[in-house]
């Protein structure tokens, strides 16, 4: 399929930084931990007082150019600000945080690939903002890679995100670095990836709420570090609501959900699954999870990829509508709750299922099925 043989831009080249900047310079990393607490920055700036336009009218880009340094905390007033490209290249203990109804707007110059765009960063912190993407056709992107210390927390996409690629791209350049996304919030989904991650360190996402994303909704497979996904809602997302498979990941407490399949570019099938361990030797754990599939095509609740190694199920209730159908059948085969497929690109690895129900019921195909050996199910219920 087209979503698989895609690649997907982990950072931003030096070039493409170097290229919107003019000129940049590599800032000494320091051991600071940005927090809410202005006293962890040696700078607070106002970045109306600084002359940056709230109402929605003059692009504030050479205002933040000017304010964006290290050891700093830029507060946005509630307000409208347009914005071409926000670059944060190489800065150290910074942060932009939105006071009240504070909202981003892609102007009409923005640059799709580098809105809000970061590269070898530490410390950087983004939080509680609106972004305006209600113009047709739009698709500003987040793009940042940290070596630590990275936090996005309470932003808010409102408006389909127009074009393909990704939404939110974040990668921790070091295993020793960690990230945060919290309280991401995008539901009217898009062309794209909702969230996407391709991390060297641990990251944790939660209570995040994807919807209707044409290339999973959060797509974290190809990270070599633990992703640690806690509570959340995803629904109605192509080809996975959550993708995970490397070694350590873990879903919990989280509620995914397909009653029906997204607009679709042409060039993307679909195939619509709940969880797809993929990419990665995992083991990978999903515990005390609903998931409900009630529509739509797709190869099952929880899927271990032809990629994807050994995983447990713990806790989980699995619910399979027989609208919720396998891909070619025309509606003919209900789908399964647990598949595993075939291991062609992957070791064997080992499933483990326990205390976990699969409900529901329909036509010809089964509540589970392994196409491996090495698998227990304990303690657990189909009906």
């Amino acid at each position: 399929m087209a979503q698989e043989e895609s690649s997907f831009r982990a950072s931003i080249s030096r070039r493409a930084y170097l290229g919107a900047v003019g000129v940049a310079s590599l800032t000494a990393i320091g051991p600071t931990v940005a927090s809410g607490d202005e006293g962890a920055y040696e700078n607070v700036v106002n970045i109306v007082e600084a002359g940056a336009d709230n109402t929605g009218e003059e692009p504030i880009d050479d205002v933040f150019a000017e304010v964006a340094a290290d050891d700093t905390l830029v507060k946005f007033p509630e307000g409208t600000y347009v914005a071409n490209s926000l670059i944060l290249y190489g800065l150290t203990n910074f942060a932009m945080v939105g006071e009240g109804d504070a909202t981003l707007v892609p102007g009409d110059d923005y640059d799709p690939e580098l809105w809000i765009a970061g590269g070898e960063v530490e410390n950087l912190r983004i939080e509680n903002f609106t972004v305006d993407n209600t113009a047709e056709g739009v698709g500003p992107e987040f793009d940042i890679s940290a070596y630590d210390g990275l936090v996005l927390r309470d932003i808010r996409k409102v408006g389909r995100h127009g074009r393909s690629g990704i939404a939110f791209a974040f990668q921790i350049l070091r295993s020793d670095g960690s990230g945060l996304i919290e309280n991401v919030v995008a539901t009217d989904g898009g062309d794209s990836v909702g969230v996407y991650l391709n991390s060297e360190g641990p990251v944790t996402v939660r209570n995040c709420h994807l919807e209707r994303f044409a290339n999973n909704g959060l797509y974290a497979s190809n990270s070599t570090a633990p992703i640690t996904v806690e509570g959340g809602t995803f629904r109605n997302n192509n080809v996975a609501q959550v993708r995970l498979g490397s070694r350590g990941s873990s879903l919990t407490d989280a509620f995914l959900e397909v009653t029906e399949e997204p607009p679709l570019p042409e060039d993307i099938a679909t195939n619509m699954r709940g969880v797809r361990i993929a990419d990665g030797p995992g083991p990978v754990t999903v515990e005390n999870c609903d998931i409900r599939m009630a529509g739509g095509e797709g190869t099952g609740g929880i899927v271990g990829a032809y990629s994807g190694g050994s995983f447990e199920v713990r806790d989980t209730r699995i619910y399979v509508d027989e609208s919720y159908t396998t891909i070619g059948s025309d509606g003919s085969r209900t789908s399964y709750g647990i598949y595993v497929d075939n291991a062609t690109e992957a070791d064997e690895g080992t499933r483990t299922i326990e205390t976990t129900s699969i409900t529901g019921g329909g036509s010809f195909r089964a509540a589970m099925r392994f196409r491996r050996d090495n698998n227990v199910v304990r303690d657990s219920c189909i009906q």
